[in-house]
């Protein structure tokens, strides 16, 4: 981590309040000259009520742990959100009707139990700048202020694969079922919090298998 990430994050976590957030912020990140099959990934994917972080929320989330190139199968967990809130034409999407929101978890119960499997490791979204602008709005919500996390996102190493191959991204190629065909992978049932989670860690492995062949692959030429 460089000196502008420490800084950062200092200063994030003096504004946090005492609790899990404050905790993260103060604990270590991972080295980004550490080859990846050295590293611990949170695979995360949420599930929403729209796009918009500042008018839209978190209903489901779900996730799955990597360790030393390996998807830990036992680690995965799953969890509907209380959000407080109407899950209107997006439940044509996930699946999630508003009956079961009442049964979710608290939104801060929710981010607690995320910022623990989280420390010391890094996040792996695909499309993290979506996941990333929730967990940012859900934080400020929660605990006053902001978030610093490092985050790997499969669409955008694919993308920059595609930049360096001079290749034009045609409609669909960044979607993760449609990426997941293009590295050997059979389709999963997609907009269930867990089942993304785990479509995009075997993506994320066998990607980076394929760009780091017999020779390492440090994590900054994955952020």
């Amino acid at each position: 981590m460089g000196l502008a990430d420490r800084w950062k994050r200092k200063r994030l976590a003096g504004q946090a309040p005492a609790g899990m957030l404050r905790k993260y912020l103060e604990s270590a990140v991972p080295d980004k000259k550490s080859d990846y099959r050295e590293l611990s990934f949170l695979v995360l994917d949420l599930e929403t009520t729209g796009l918009d972080p500042a008018r839209d929320a978190v209903v489901a989330a779900g996730w799955v742990l990597i360790e030393r190139g390996r998807v830990h199968l036992q680690t995965a967990f799953q969890t509907v959100i209380n959000a407080e809130t109407e899950v209107a034409q997006s439940a044509r999407i996930h699946g999630i009707v508003d009956s079961r929101l009442k049964d979710g978890v608290l939104p801060h119960v929710f981010f607690d139990r995320l910022l623990t499997d989280l420390e010391g490791r890094v996040l792996v979204c695909h499309c993290a700048p979506i996941e990333f602008g929730f967990l940012s709005a859900m934080a400020h919500n929660i605990y006053g202020c902001g978030l610093h996390i490092p985050v790997v996102d499969t669409m955008k190493i694919e993308m920059r694969r595609f930049n360096q191959q001079n290749k034009m991204v045609g409609e669909g190629d960044l979607r993760l079922p449609m990426m997941r065909r293009r590295y050997g992978l059979p389709d999963m049932h997609s907009h269930q919090a867990l089942n993304d989670a785990l479509a995009t860690a075997e993506l994320f492995l066998a990607m980076t298998a394929q760009m780091a062949g017999r020779g390492r692959l440090p994590l900054k030429l994955l952020l």
